[in-house]
């Protein structure tokens, strides 16, 4: 009889844990997608894919494709450090409307193989993304 309530124990005690790492884990998402985080961060609500980050005549062309998840999203600028920036922003995004920025940074100094773009979004607050252009085998030697 003693064998069986430890046998029972045993499944229950993983079943517990199981549920804490469920509760946890799912949780966390939830949080991290919020526009204001916990230590007064403001944060857009807007998803960011680098569609095209390439050399082309000494400057790093970048097409970011923007899906505003808030309406009245207008990005303002594009910041990249050691870097001047051209930025052919879209208009205003509505409520889950794509858009389409064209980046254009000129280094002062030699290309970093990987850097940050900070996109600012006025009011609604900056995102970073992480950035890193193509090469081709030419500019590759003069580096």
């Amino acid at each position: 009889m003693k064998q069986r309530d430890l046998t029972l124990a045993i499944p229950a005690a993983m079943i517990a844990t199981a549920l804490v790492v469920l509760v946890l884990c799912t949780a966390t998402p939830q949080s991290a997608s919020q526009s204001v985080t916990n230590d007064g961060d403001v944060r857009p609500q807007v998803l960011v894919d680098v569609a095209r980050a390439e050399m082309i005549d000494g400057s790093v062309c970048i097409d970011l494709a923007l899906t505003s998840l808030k309406p009245d999203l207008t990005l303002q600028d594009v910041r990249i450090a050691g870097a001047d920036t051209k930025t052919f922003a879209p208009q205003t995004l509505g409520f889950a409307q794509d858009g389409v920025a064209q980046v254009v940074a000129k280094f002062f100094k030699k290309v970093p193989r990987i850097f940050t773009a900070v996109l600012d979004f006025g009011v609604h607050g900056q995102e970073p993304i992480l950035i890193t252009p193509l090469f081709d085998a030419g500019e590759m030697q003069q580096k």
